[in-house]
């Protein structure tokens, strides 16, 4: 492996595992080694640098290659809108590592609900009581509307236009 070979030239060696691991995060080594060592390995991802794993290309050619990597990820691509949004077209899992933020923010909301409707119990309360949003997650997945909140419930209007898209979800 590339990666071995170069923390082996600069460091010398290793005797033990945290040692590998501390070598290659304090390599310094360029982002586009760790994309290519990820694009082979998704799991390389732990061994990579802050930098690397705060990169969203690289954390993102790494889930492509192995769902799990999400794990190694820098906590801050989690808030960001379009990360999310990429991860959560790899695999819906995504959506319960989105940032508490992204949940009140209506544009994420939309797209996501679109998704998987079900992702509605995760938006913030002045979400689940927007018309357009419960009506969106339930275009995709019926149940959502237990997820909806109560004031929507005294709107005539979406009560109608519930049972317009789907008598049965008031059961």
């Amino acid at each position: 492996n590339m990666l071995v070979a170069e923390i082996m030239r600069r460091e010398g060696g290793f005797k033990r595992l945290d040692q590998v691991i501390r070598a290659f995060r304090a390599a310094r080594l360029p982002t586009s080694v760790w994309h290519l060592a990820v694009a082979r390995d998704g799991e390389a991802l732990q061994l990579a640098s802050e930098a690397a794993r705060a990169d969203r290309d690289v954390v993102l050619t790494a889930m492509r290659q192995n769902w799990n990597a999400f794990q190694w990820a820098a906590k801050r691509l989690w808030a960001d809108r379009a990360f999310v949004l990429e991860a959560v077209r790899l695999d819906l899992r995504a959506l319960t590592h989105a940032a508490e933020p992204l949940w009140a923010d209506r544009e994420f909301v939309l797209t996501v609900v679109q998704q998987d409707g079900a992702a509605l119990r995760f938006a913030a309360e002045p979400l689940r009581a927007d018309r357009a949003c419960v009506l969106a997650a339930l275009q995709q997945y019926g149940r959502a509307l237990e997820h909806a909140a109560e004031p929507l419930w005294a709107d005539r209007d979406f009560v109608l236009a519930v049972v317009e898209q789907d008598g049965a979800a008031l059961r």
